[in-house]
């Protein structure tokens, strides 16, 4: 077979492959002398296909190739001279096909040569005079050919004079950054396939919408590449099993097979295959997590796995799972020994979800003598000597016990604000041991980890004390700087809140003339929260001229005046200025030129 033969059937199949179109209308020449071109293909807007409709046109080259093997690829290779690449690129890319034409048919090979994939094979020629590249097989004819083509016009159009100015994924990616971006995908304009669907299926380039210095709206590449996304949608229904309501969504995402893939709490997965047929997989996995999730979805799977239903937005579903029964005992035997423990939690008023692993010996003795002892109230024997109030520690969290001996030797174990002793104190400011709340005995690193504290007794606790103790707020005082100094390394709002109330009931018990310290205080707590109100640097600055050199370096870091804060350390001793970086005040000081 000639040259010539064979470029006037290669010629001859793609123009007669797009003579079906309803969109496209191919002009192509045989024996083109044109360089570089053999024609191009015509995209309209409506079947008609006048000049009014006329959307774009798009530059071709079609090559034939004899293929001696029987066996049809979806992929060939075929070697392009890199002058042309560079020509392609800089008209704007080009549709690439090769006709393989074999002893009984003839198959089209095609490449979407955009501006972007044509810079990767000029690169990829590292100064060759040509460089190889991919064809895939085009399907036969469909409407979806249409849709390709017009996408690929749209591509090559923003490519055109931005292939140097991409953008880099992970720059829009940055955590607090905000960006639009847009695809093209016309066949979504006359289909009703959704965004996940299509991107399912369907590569796809990405643009970003960005602003220039000029306040022109721009798209701008991002990346060299299409990319394969895949789109979790999140889709509100109620989700009932046996008229009992375990969730209000579900997770859907679109296989490229055309499957579907449900989702329901992170236990259960269900797959429904393509061409609506009744067949589904179904699949529970039940992994390690929070205690109270995990207990929810172990319920959820034993209700599913017994009843053989589910109800998703008011859609039964008939399910079945094999060899689900050893899966089942071992399910009810877990959830058995979970439900002990959440009774143990609530018992001792645990805040903080355990998070679930297989326990050690230690935690599983641990465990076994807070249940008898909180929830069903039995003495319990321990071995060694416990203190009046102590901690032990369960996986990921710390809780707080307090305990009595009885006279069989044995001990009682309760939540530590039912400790039976009074507690006391003793500093530098005492000379016999003084009444105190419980809370004193936190200091930072209990307000740090203990997962049981109860916010709403610490103020109670120190007023019941005040009979004991005149003199309370002063501890209390001390106590309310342990928990900003915690909150300033975990940032719980609660055990904010709580300083803010122990410090505003600190400054309702004391004289005018004290109330000062207390106050700033009180401003710091509130500093953490927010700017400080006019108002409230005003009572600051009034206060300067009433305090002592570290209480106006706390004025001046409050009202973030820097000079002032660093001439008054400047006028401190060394020992002074080593307390004052131990004070939660000092942590809201960026200045880092402080002498001593």
């Amino acid at each position: 077979m000639t040259t010539k033969q064979i470029e006037e059937i290669a010629v001859h199949t793609v123009g007669l492959y797009f003579s079906k179109s309803q969109a496209i209308s191919p002009y192509i020449s045989n024996n083109d002398k044109e360089p570089c071109w053999d024609g191009n293909l015509y995209v309209y807007s409506n079947p008609d296909k006048t000049n009014a409709s006329l959307y774009g046109r798009i530059p071709v080259q079609v090559k034939g190739k004899i293929i001696k093997s029987n066996q049809i690829k979806e992929e060939i290779k075929y070697p392009v001279s890199t002058v042309n690449l560079k020509n392609y690129k800089r008209d704007g890319g080009i549709l690439y096909f090769v006709v393989g034409i074999f002893e009984h048919c003839e198959k089209i090979y095609y490449a979407e040569l955009t501006p972007l994939k044509l810079k990767q094979y000029i690169k990829q020629s590292n100064g060759r005079a040509s460089c190889s590249i991919k064809l895939s097989l085009l399907d036969d004819y469909s409407a979806s050919i249409d849709f390709k083509i017009r996408d690929f016009y749209e591509n090559c159009r923003i490519q055109a004079n931005n292939t140097e100015r991409t953008i880099n994924l992970e720059a829009l990616t940055a955590p607090g950054k905000e960006v639009n971006l847009t695809f093209f995908a016309s066949e979504m304009k006359d289909t009703k396939v959704s965004i996940p669907q299509y991107l399912s299926t369907h590569a796809v380039y990405l643009y970003a919408n960005i602003t220039d210095e000029f306040n022109n709206k721009l798209l701008r590449p991002v990346g060299e590449d299409p990319f394969s996304l895949k789109l979790i949608e999140t889709v509100p229904a109620t989700i009932k099993v046996n008229g009992k309501t375990y969730f209000n969504e579900f997770k859907r995402e679109h296989k490229s097979n055309g499957g579907v893939i449900l989702t329901i709490g992170e236990a259960l997965k269900i797959e429904l295959f393509p061409n609506k047929t009744p067949d589904h997989n179904v699949s529970f996995n039940l992994q390690e997590k929070e205690l109270d999730l995990w207990i929810k979805e172990a319920e959820f799977v034993i209700d599913i796995a017994e009843t053989h239903s589910l109800e998703i937005g008011g859609c039964q579903l008939n399910l079945q799972s094999q060899n689900t029964q050893q899966f089942l005992e071992w399910v009810k035997e877990r959830l058995e020994h979970a439900k002990k423990i959440q009774r143990i939690l609530i018992g001792l008023n645990v805040n903080k979800q355990l998070k679930l692993k297989e326990f050690t010996q230690t935690e599983e003795n641990t465990i076994g003598i807070l249940y008898k002892a909180i929830c069903e109230n039995q003495e319990v024997s321990i071995k060694e000597e416990l203190p009046p109030v102590f901690t032990v520690n369960i996986s990921n969290l710390c809780i707080a016990l307090s305990c009595s001996k009885t006279p069989s030797g044995k001990y009682r174990i309760f939540s530590y604000k039912d400790v039976n002793e009074a507690i006391y104190y003793t500093d530098s400011n005492t000379t016999t041991p003084l009444r105190t709340s419980i809370y004193s005995w936190f200091q930072e690193e209990g307000f740090l980890s203990v997962c049981n504290i109860d916010f709403d007794d610490i103020v109670p606790s120190y007023q019941k004390v005040i009979e004991y103790n005149p003199n309370i707020s002063q501890r209390a005082n001390n106590d309310m700087l342990m928990m900003l100094l915690a909150y300033d390394k975990q940032h719980d709002i609660r055990l904010l809140k709580a300083a803010e109330n122990l410090c505003q009931w600190i400054i309702t018990i004391q004289d005018e003339n004290d109330k000062n310290i207390h106050i700033l205080n009180l401003m710091q707590i509130r500093r953490r929260e927010r700017q400080l109100t006019a108002d409230e640097r005003e009572n600051v600055m009034d206060l300067v001229d009433s305090v002592d050199n570290m209480g106006k370096v706390a004025c001046y870091i409050l009202l973030n005046n820097k000079e002032q804060v660093n001439h008054y350390i400047n006028k401190m001793s060394k020992s002074d200025v080593q307390f004052l970086k131990s004070l939660p005040i000092y942590n809201l000081y960026e200045c880092k030129d402080v002498n001593g």
